[in-house]
């Protein structure tokens, strides 16, 4: 096995170069230094067991990919306190969302004057308004949870488009710079259905958003209409 060779010295201004490991056995032994067949395979094999890459990054010649990276924060991710963060696990705690709301859709509906079936619903209404603005939330959390996966397809599609508009560009088809403009039409162009069905499925999930809202407010709004509603039969 050939010496490995250190990279240039880094300037002043950045970290030193680490030095080389000493040379091992498996060093000496290199293919380079024995004279028969078997005794260079032997010398291969025994330089195959040496940490190659450890060797390499401290010999300054191979920097790893995570090493690479500079994390653009310090420390893990901040977390709510305990209690704060089991309420929320509770408020977010919603296996059925869909029955939940058929159920308060329904309730919003008395169909009755009678006092007694006033005075029941009232008794309910405050703790419905309350399901019905955590639904809300739950869902403007799974919007943006939607948003975040969404960008993610959006961004390998832009990126489909923006290699193609380059390829035009170099192959001299294309002269003109590449503007955000140019790189949403390609997407379009290029992945026709995908592109639609994403924009419709945004629009969707935000009208469904601002109507959870318009809900929960109908909620708050039930409740003193139930209350005037019952005052006005005592």
């Amino acid at each position: 096995m050939s010496t490995l060779r250190r990279r240039p010295t880094k300037p002043a201004d950045e970290a030193a170069a680490v030095e080389a490991p000493p040379a091992t056995a498996a060093d000496k032994a290199s293919p380079r230094q024995v004279s028969t067949a078997p005794e260079r395979a032997a010398a291969l094999e025994r330089a195959s067991a040496v940490d190659a890459d450890s060797r390499a990054r401290a010999a300054g010649l191979v920097v790893t990919a995570p090493n690479q990276r500079t994390a653009p924060f310090a420390g893990p991710i901040p977390h709510q306190g305990a209690g704060f963060q089991r309420i929320t696990e509770r408020i977010f705690d919603l296996p059925n969302s869909n029955d939940e709301y058929s159920l308060l859709e329904a309730a919003l509906s008395l169909g009755t004057q009678d006092f007694d079936s006033v005075a029941q619903a009232l008794d309910r209404a405050e703790d419905h308004a309350r399901r019905a603005h955590r639904l809300y939330v739950a869902a403007r959390l799974d919007y943006e949870r939607f948003l975040a996966d969404a960008e993610v397809i959006e961004a390998a599609i832009r990126t489909e488009a923006a290699s193609e508009l380059q390829a035009e560009k170099d192959s001299g088809s294309r002269t003109k710079q590449i503007t955000d403009a140019d790189v949403r039409a390609k997407s379009a162009a290029l992945f026709p259905d995908e592109w639609r069905d994403l924009a419709e499925k945004k629009v969707q999930a935000k009208l469904a958003v601002e109507h959870l809202e318009r809900f929960a407010d109908l909620w708050v709004s039930r409740c003193r209409s139930l209350g005037g509603l019952l005052a006005s039969k005592r």
